[in-house]
């Protein structure tokens, strides 16, 4: 005989009152897309490309800053569409969070 069903999914009715609800996987998502699409894209693409920009010591500038500009640009919009994701994970982690915690009163007020 198969185990009971909160012994195979542990996410689902644990007796103590935690489960990974959809307020928990946005979250998770949120925190996630955060770290890397915001944190890690800074430091890996940002902040090399605005070392090597400071270190530059004259020559061909527009030539340079045209290359520093164009990759900058699409990086940043690379940024600000992880912004965008991790606010609407979160927000949607509040609203589930809100929903289930309001339905034991009446719902949402």
């Amino acid at each position: 005989m198969w185990p009971s069903c909160a012994a195979r999914r542990p996410w689902r009715d644990r007796a103590d009152g935690v489960a990974l609800t959809p307020s928990t996987w946005r979250r998770f998502g949120g925190a996630i897309t955060l770290i890397i699409g915001e944190f890690l894209e800074t430091l890996v693409c940002h902040i090399p490309k605005n070392d090597a920009l400071a270190a530059h010591k004259g020559g061909n500038d527009a030539e340079v800053w045209a290359r520093y500009y164009t990759s900058w640009t699409a990086w940043n919009h690379v940024r600000m569409v992880a912004s965008l994701a991790t606010v609407v994970q979160f927000s949607l982690a509040l609203f589930y969070r809100g929903a289930r915690l309001g339905a034991g009163y009446g719902g949402l007020p």
